[in-house]
């Protein structure tokens, strides 16, 4: 299996599941739509109705923040949720679910 990487700027802070819920519908727009569009550009003529990605894919994201503090990765899963829709919007595969799609979280050791 090889490796499809797409790569592009945060167009948003990442969202946490602490924000308030106004907050997350907003910020998950610009998620949702540049993973569709970064998606789009790699993959052109494949469209919502192709599958270009292989089944089962992993999903692995990488999130920029501005300060080097200790993170709880599980509260940033909202983020990767709204790049995994935008990809299954643009076609990568025909849903989310397991069967298509797996999302790995980082685990963060107790201290």
């Amino acid at each position: 299996m090889s490796d499809i990487v797409l790569t592009f700027p945060a167009p948003a802070d990442p969202i946490s599941m602490n924000d308030k819920p106004w907050k997350q519908r907003k910020l998950t727009p610009p998620w949702r739509d540049i993973a569709y569009m970064r998606w789009c550009e790699a993959h052109p003529g494949s469209g919502p109705s192709g599958r270009a990605a292989p089944s089962p894919a992993e999903v692995h994201v990488t999130l920029p923040f501005r300060h080097e503090r200790r993170r709880d990765p599980i509260n940033f899963a909202r983020t990767v949720k709204a790049i995994v829709d935008g990809l299954t919007l643009a076609g990568a595969w025909p849903d989310d679910t397991e069967d298509y799609v797996t999302q790995h979280m980082q685990q963060v050791p107790l201290v």
